[in-house]
C-alpha cells in the first residue's frame, strides 16, 4: 500500500520503517514546526536500537522516502499516520488540507495520545467540510493510540501484546486488519471499540502502570522503617498472577516525555469533567517526592552538612537505553543537590550532550565520558539510572576512588550485603541494609 506518515517522534519513524520493512511505500513526512535538522530527531535514529540500520536499509530499498516540502495531506495515499504532538490536533483542520483529496477515500489513523474525542471531534469537521463542498467519498478517523516503549519501540510495534483500534464507523476495520496483518500473525491482538474507548484506554493503562509504580516506591518507604527487604516483597507480591512482575520496582521514581505528561492530562480530564482526580494526584506526587529520595538518604548521612562536598552521580536520562532527559529524576536530584552547595560529578553513557544543551555550563557540574572519573573523589556516588554498563563495577577502583566509601542506589541493583562485606556504606530503596 501506500501510505503517509506524518511527524518526527519516535512513534512516526518506528512506524515508518516498520511498514516499510513489510512491503508498503511509505512517505515520512515532519510536521509543522518539525524539521530533519532538528535535535530530537537525529537523536532518536541514533538513540533507538537498530532504528537508524532499519531506516537507511529501508532508505536504500526505496520504500522509505522522507518528505520535506509538502505541507498537506499527501494525496493517493491508502492510509495516513498522524504521529503529532498531542497540542497539535486542536488546531489541525486547515493543515490537513482535504481540499485537496476530493475524489480519495480518507483514513486518518491517530498514534498519539489525545483528549479523549479528539477523533470524534476531527470526523465530525471532516464531515462539515465534505458536506460545504459535496464531497462524496468516504472518510474516516481512526484512534490507534501507541503502546511502544524507548529502547524497545521497534519490537514493540512489529510484535504488539495488543493494539487498539478505535473506529466510529465499519468501513475502516478491514483496511486496518490488512495494514496490520504482517504484525498479527501469531495471535489476533487487534481489539476494535469506539475512538472515545481507544483513546481513554491510553490515558488509563498509563495511569494503572504509574500508580504501580508510586505505590511500590510507598511500600520501599514504609520497608525501611519496618526492617523489611522492599526485595523479597516485590517477589511475593510479583507473583500474584493478579499482579505480576511489570512495574513494581521500586526506585527513585519515574520520568520521560509522554509517561508523565499522560498522567497529567488525565488528571486534567478527571477535574475538568467535574470529579475528583485524588488518586492520579496523589500518583504524582508520590512520585515527585521519589525523585529526592537519595537526596534525602545522603541529607541524612552527613546530618545535613552538604555544603562544599562533590557527589557522584550515575545515570542522567530518565531511563536506560535513551538520551531523553525529559521529566527525568536525575534533573530533581541535581537542582537539590546544587541548593545545598554541593559539586555534581555525572557520568551517562548517552545523554551528556542533551544535559549540557539543557543546564548549559556550570561551576557545580563537570561532564564525565568515563563513570570513574565521576567519582573520584566524591563524598558519596548516586545511582539514578540503571544503565547496563553500572551493574558490574570495578569495586574495589571504587573503594579507591571514593573519597567516602558510601553508594546510594536508586534503582536497587546492587546486592546490600555483599556491598556491605567489600566495605561499601551501601543504601537502596526499601533494601534492608546488613
Amino acid at each position: 500500500m501506500d501510505i503517509g506518515i506524518y511527524g518526527l517522534s519516535l512513534t512516526g519513524v518506528v512506524t515508518a520503517v516498520s511498514l516499510a520493512h513489510v512491503g508498503n511505500n511509505v512517505v515520512l513526512m515532519p510536521a509543522p514546526g518539525e524539521s530533519l535538522q532538528m535535535v530530537e530527531w537525529q537523536s532518536l535514529l541514533s538513540d533507538e536500537p537498530g532504528l537508524l540500520a532499519a531506516f537507511n536499509k529501508e532508505q536504500l530499498e526505496g520504500r522509505l522516502k522522507v518528505e520535506v516540502g509538502h505541507q498537506k495531506l499527501l494525496p493517493g495515499k491508502d492510509a495516513h499516520f498522524l504521529a503529532l504532538d498531542p497540542d497539535a490536533y486542536a488546531s489541525l483542520d486547515e493543515w490537513l488540507g482535504l481540499d485537496q483529496l476530493v475524489d480519495e477515500r480518507v483514513l486518518l489513523i491517530i498514534q498519539t495520545a489525545v483528549p479523549v474525542g479528539t477523533a470524534e471531534r476531527l470526523q465530525a469537521s471532516i464531515a462539515q467540510n465534505w458536506a460545504k463542498q459535496g464531497f462524496s467519498s468516504p472518510y474516516a478517523v481512526v484512534s490507534m493510540p501507541d503502546f511502544i516503549r524507548q529502547g524497545t519501540a521497534l519490537d514493540n510495534f512489529q510484535r504488539p501484546g495488543r493494539v487498539l483500534v478505535g473506529c466510529d464507523v465499519d468501513w475502516p476495520r478491514a483496511l486496518m486488519r490488512d495494514i496490520l496483518r504482517p504484525f498479527n500473525r501469531n495471535r489476533d491482538s487487534l481489539l476494535f471499540m469506539s475512538s472515545r474507548e481507544a483513546e481513554f484506554s491510553k490515558f488509563v493503562v498509563n495511569g494503572m502502570l504509574a500508580t504501580k509504580l508510586s505505590f511500590m516506591n510507598e511500600m520501599a518507604n514504609l520497608a525501611e522503617l519496618l526492617d523489611v527487604d522492599i526485595e523479597k516483597v516485590r517477589h511475593g507480591v510479583g507473583s500474584d498472577s493478579r499482579i505480576g512482575y511489570d512495574y513494581i520496582y521500586p526506585g527513585c521514581g519515574f520520568g520521560g516525555a509522554h509517561f508523565s505528561a499522560d498522567i497529567i492530562r488525565l488528571a486534567a480530564q478527571v477535574e475538568q469533567s467535574g470529579g475528583h482526580g485524588n488518586l492520579l494526584q496523589s500518583v504524582l506526587k508520590i512520585n515527585e517526592q521519589q525523585k529526592e529520595v537519595l537526596f534525602r538518604k545522603l541529607w541524612c548521612h552527613y546530618q545535613g552538612q552538604l555544603k562544599g562536598r562533590t557527589v557522584a552521580v550515575w545515570g542522567a536520562s530518565f531511563k536506560p537505553n535513551t538520551s531523553s532527559m525529559r521529566n527525568a529524576p536525575s534533573l530533581v536530584l541535581m537542582e537539590a543537590l546544587w541548593a545545598q552547595g554541593c559539586s555534581v560529578r555525572l557520568h551517562d553513557p548517552k545523554a551528556l550532550d542533551n544535559v549540557r544543551e539543557l543546564l548549559g555550563d556550570r561551576d557545580d557540574l563537570v561532564l564525565c565520558s568515563d563513570p570513574y572519573e565521576a567519582v573520584a573523589g566524591a563524598d558519596a556516588l548516586l545511582l539514578m539510572t540503571e544503565w547496563k554498563d553500572y551493574w558490574s563495577p570495578d569495586y574495589r577502583r571504587l573503594m579507591q576512588l571514593l573519597k567516602t566509601p558510601l553508594v546510594l542506589d536508586g534503582r536497587n541493583i546492587y546486592d546490600p550485603y555483599l556491598m556491605a562485606e567489600r566495605g561499601f556504606i551501601y543504601q537502596g530503596v526499601g533494601r534492608r541494609t546488613a
